[in-house]
């Protein structure tokens, strides 16, 4: 885990909302987060049960998107370059983060 970007999280709920998307099964993502115990920092999550295809298909992003808000409100933080393609594909910023 990176202490700083939980920090970070922990730190600015209620002036961001924060979501995950992964490519990771419901099960194993829902376990990852209730051990570290992260299941209230994020507003929503999208895991590779939830959709059809796999980042970097956008498809992920459009499951946790809030049409009332501009994409430029978005950024994705991810740690490869499918992430970062993700990001592309979905038309918002990324930014690397080394995990």
């Amino acid at each position: 885990m990176n202490h700083e970007a939980l920090n970070f999280i922990s730190s600015n709920q209620g002036k961001y909302n924060f979501y995950v998307w992964s490519n990771n099964q419901r099960t194993t993502l829902e376990e990852i987060l209730k051990e570290n115990n992260l299941n209230n920092l994020f507003k929503s999550t999208v895991s590779g049960t939830d959709v059809k295809l796999f980042k970097p298909d956008p498809e992920g992003f459009y499951r946790l998107y809030d049409t009332s808000q501009n994409k430029k409100d978005y950024l994705m933080i991810g740690d490869s370059e499918n992430d970062k393609k993700a990001a592309e594909n979905s038309g918002i910023d990324y930014l690397y983060l080394h995990i």
